[in-house]
């Protein structure tokens, strides 16, 4: 039986261990996934990037949702009505994808 292999990084850590939680990613053989800010310097997408290419892995960035315009809207439409007021709100967030949908990490084949 062969033996499980981390493939992805999901990271969810504050902004300034990002950097680190990615490296350690590429480092074990994985993928990660990251929100932004990816680095807080610069100059450290450089050495990502080069990391990238010795371990073969790559980084991918993702938006936070709560930068989403419509995600926005609802908070400043929730905050206008009074910090007593208490609201239960059902979410449901939907996204295309198209034929790179495939071709992303998600359509990875090793999964």
């Amino acid at each position: 039986m062969k033996s499980a292999s981390i493939i992805y990084v999901g990271i969810c850590s504050p902004n300034y261990l990002h950097d680190a939680h990615i490296r350690f990613a590429l480092r074990i053989g994985a993928d990660a996934i990251c929100e932004k800010p990816l680095v807080l310097n610069p100059w450290n997408l450089d050495v990502l990037s080069e990391m990238e290419e010795e371990t073969g892995r790559k980084v991918n960035c993702i938006l936070q949702l709560r930068l989403h315009p419509s995600i926005i809207a609802l908070k400043e439409k929730i905050d206008s009505q009074g910090k007593d007021k208490k609201f239960d709100i059902d979410l449901t967030y939907i996204t295309s994808r198209g034929k790179w949908y495939f071709n992303s990490w998600k359509g990875n084949p090793e999964k």
